[in-house]
């Protein structure tokens, strides 16, 4: 077992406050998300705000390697950034699908772009924490 860099247990702690105050948005995607009952509503699991590559994404889907990150008003002035920032976690093999706080007004078309994304992935199974994770 590795051990973590103190730069990496610092982004975990933020990853559990961001857990612990999720937005609006974050809150109404999860509910389609999060696996209830035992079983997956999408047919696969998902985690939140989970950190790949250094960086937290507010979904995840291990099995597919899919990051799933919802943008508020605020990104309109970082898209720089975040596409800086994506290309890192998809060299790293992942796919990232983002969609505005608005687009959840329709719910089911986020759905249906999620799930048809899902279907289109190949199968990654069990994912290692150390290759997540590595800075």
């Amino acid at each position: 077992m590795s051990k973590l860099s103190e730069a990496h247990v610092k982004k975990i702690m933020f990853a559990r406050t961001l857990k612990a105050k999720p937005t609006a948005s974050e809150q109404l995607l999860w509910q389609y998300l999060r696996t209830k009952d035992r079983q997956p509503q999408l047919g696969y699991k998902f985690c939140r705000q989970h950190c790949i590559k250094g960086f937290i994404v507010d979904f995840w889907c291990p099995s597919k390697m899919l990051a799933i990150e919802l943008d508020g008003p605020y990104h309109d002035n970082q898209q720089e950034y975040d596409q800086w920032r994506d290309s890192i976690i998809k060299d790293f093999g992942a796919t990232i699908l983002r969609f505005k706080n608005d687009d959840l007004k329709d719910i089911n078309h986020v759905l249906t772009t999620i799930k048809e994304t899902l279907d289109s992935l190949p199968w990654y199974g069990a994912i290692s924490f150390d290759s997540l994770n590595q800075f």
